[in-house]
This record gives C-alpha cells, sequence and structure tokens, in this order.
C-alpha cells in the first residue's frame, strides 16, 4: 500500500490540477444504440479537459462502492448491452466520489472510440497498466459470459444493492435500441 502512496504522489494524484487525459481533441466518438454498427454510425461527444473517463457495466466500483446515484442505479443494468460512460475532471473530483459522494453519468453507449495523444495508465478489471504509446481506443460489447456475484449482504460498503435481482438478465428491460 505504501508502493501505491508514493506513485500516487509522484504521478500528482493529490493535485487537482494534474495532467489531464491525453484526447485527440476532447473527442470521443460514441454509438448509444445497440443495434449493429453497420445501421448504427458513432456519433462525436465534445467532452471538457477530463482526468479519468470510467466505463462501468455493473452498479459498483472499486471494491463494491456504489458512485451513481439511486436515480442513475435504477437505469444501470448488465445485460442491457450498454456502459456507463462517467468522467472525472480532476482527482480530486474522484477522490469525492470515493470517500462516498456520487458520480453522474455523461453518457450511456453500446460502444466508445477515442484517440489518445500520448502514453496513459489504463485499468482493466482492477488490473493497472502502462499503456506505453499514444493509440485509439474502442470499446463495445463483444458476447455475454457468466459473472460471478457477492452474496446478498447487508448494508456496508455495498450499501445492500449487490442482490440478486440485479444480475439477473430478465431483471432489467433488454436491449435497446
Amino acid at each position: 500500500k505504501c508502493c501505491y502512496g508514493a506513485q500516487a504522489y509522484r504521478t500528482g494524484v493529490f493535485n487537482c490540477c494534474s495532467q489531464g487525459l491525453s484526447l485527440k481533441d476532447q473527442m470521443l466518438q460514441t454509438r448509444s444504440s445497440t443495434a449493429p454498427a453497420a445501421t448504427a454510425p458513432m456519433e462525436g461527444l465534445e467532452v471538457p479537459r477530463i482526468r479519468q473517463l470510467l466505463l462501468s457495466n455493473i452498479n459498483s466500483y472499486g471494491s463494491g462502492r456504489v458512485v451513481l446515484s439511486k436515480q442513475e442505479l435504477s437505469q444501470t443494468s448488465p445485460s442491457d448491452h450498454l456502459l456507463e460512460m462517467i468522467s472525472f475532471s480532476n482527482s480530486c473530483a474522484f477522490g469525492w466520489v470515493m470517500a462516498g459522494g456520487r458520480a453522474k453519468v455523461l453518457q450511456r453507449v453500446a460502444a466508445v472510440k477515442f484517440s489518445l495523444e500520448r502514453a496513459e495508465t489504463i485499468q482493466i478489471d482492477g488490473e493497472a497498466w502502462q499503456l506505453p504509446a499514444p493509440c485509439e481506443i474502442q470499446v463495445q460489447w463483444h458476447r455475454r459470459v457468466r459473472m460471478l456475484r457477492p452474496p446478498t449482504c447487508p448494508p456496508g460498503v455495498w450499501q445492500g444493492r449487490q442482490s440478486p435481482g440485479f444480475w439477473h438478465p430478465k431483471a432489467k428491460a433488454q436491449p435497446r435500441h
């Protein structure tokens, strides 16, 4: 844990004015429809300077922390083929959410594509790694897989929101078009 703290200090995590994400032209290409890509083209979405872009398909992040409001949670489902796209303007905003604040969904997308202009740190399923060079990243639904879920939990860090019904594919609406 000391190593994480040292790296956070070195990379500017405690600096609310730290370097932003190197999005080319501050643009994301998004597709909100779950229809096949050939029939639903990507649309441009200009975003302000951001430090972090978070794509999530479940109702929690980072050790089960619930980062969305009750209203946003009611529209979140792991079986709708959509990702909740959340952005943080700086590391202080992200820290606020990790401390119990709530984030706002920027957009719900079936796919997102963006270009990075320099090396960046990427985290996928909790595993962080250094992307060594500029590149183009595209994230989209690929296939359904069986997921493990935590047992029904009493209120605590998960605030009782990890229930069996959330994870059942028929618990929420099927793919939206």
